[in-house]
């Protein structure tokens, strides 16, 4: 067995875990909610990204390529939105219209976003 299709099973593996624990811990945390709508629509929205990773994960040849490349193009994306959002939190903060403090934290939760995908 190549390293290579040793990593996607393993991918593959974890996502398909991922989503069985999603299952299980959406009904549980449902259980007796008024909003259980609200937990079942969490949960499929989770899934469906494990379901991606899964499906990217079986790819070959020049559909595996063509995910890898998707994926480059998906993840330049989010660090330009990343990077606007981070210049709009500074803007408004210099013109005074947050506290510094809160500035602060949105900028952090930016950061870490931001640390994984580059």
């Amino acid at each position: 067995m190549s390293r290579q299709f040793g990593q996607s099973c393993t991918r593959i593996a974890a996502a398909k875990a991922a989503i069985q624990a999603i299952e299980r811990a959406q009904h549980k945390l449902a259980e007796d909610q008024p909003d259980a709508d609200l937990y079942a629509d969490a949960a499929v929205r989770l899934m469906d990204l494990h379901r991606e990773r899964i499906e990217g994960c079986s790819q070959t040849g020049d559909a595996a390529a063509l995910v890898k490349r998707i994926d480059g193009v998906e993840r330049k994306l989010r660090l330009a939105a990343l990077r606007a959002e981070r210049d709009e939190i500074f803007r408004t903060a210099r013109a005074r219209k947050i506290e510094d403090d809160i500035a602060r934290k949105l900028v952090r939760e930016i950061d870490l976003l931001e640390a994984r995908y580059v």
